[in-house]
């Protein structure tokens, strides 16, 4: 499994899976979680999109939109456990009678994933290319400074999400019926307390953002 702070396994990936003498596109394997995807997605985008910031961040939020598009059933069944206090196959049994339910929040958790990644990976991708004077995605950090600049680019990148991330939840909770869509649970939100409504939970979320990151 690849993890986010693993820049040797990024560079792995690009020389040996993408960037190969026959220039084929990726090709994803039949199976692989979120954080491949996002990692596979990113280097490939990065491979070719321009240098620069507008590639290394178009390049994470397309790599988002890929990461959205597998967690977000996972999101909905988690938040209905912790929520319902079922168990796993007693939330999945109630959601394969509507399986629709399972992709509910789908937009706002793109925009969650999108926001993350584009400053995440992104913001990355620029600090190492200033560290290293080298846009070659083979250049390598000291791993000291990978798990500084990981757990400070993922933390900004958690903060700039968390506002999609919390109307996601409030969708995804279905406590509120009349919060189903993205801007009636905007608009709930809002009521119930302001800009304020947007960020609860924020500190605990950002730190487990910081150890999952660095």
């Amino acid at each position: 499994k690849y993890g986010p702070n693993d820049n040797d396994v990024l560079c792995t990936i690009t020389s040996q899976r993408l960037l190969s003498e026959t220039d084929k596109p990726v090709q994803l394997p039949p199976t692989y979680d979120p954080v491949t995807a996002m990692f596979l997605v990113f280097a490939e985008c990065r491979r070719r999109m321009p240098d620069g910031a507008f590639g290394a961040f178009a390049s994470g939020a397309a790599a988002g939109v890929a990461t959205a598009t597998l967690s977000t059933p996972f999101d909905y069944l988690k938040i209905q456990a912790q929520l319902r206090g079922a168990s796993p196959l007693e939330v999945v049994a109630r959601a394969c009678r509507a399986p629709s339910k399972l992709f509910k929040g789908h937009a706002m958790n793109c925009c969650r994933e999108g926001v993350f990644t584009a400053v995440y990976l992104g913001a990355y991708d620029l600090v190492r290319v200033a560290i290293t004077g080298d846009s070659d995605m083979k250049a390598r950090l000291p791993l000291p400074t990978v798990a500084a600049v990981s757990a400070a680019t993922g933390a900004v990148a958690w903060v700039a999400n968390f506002p999609f991330d919390t109307v996601k939840s409030v969708q995804q909770a279905e406590s509120n019926a009349k919060a189903t869509s993205p801007t009636a649970a905007i608009r709930a939100l809002w009521r119930s307390g302001g800009i304020r409504a947007f960020y609860r939970g924020l500190a605990p979320s950002t730190a487990r953002a910081v150890l999952f990151t660095c």
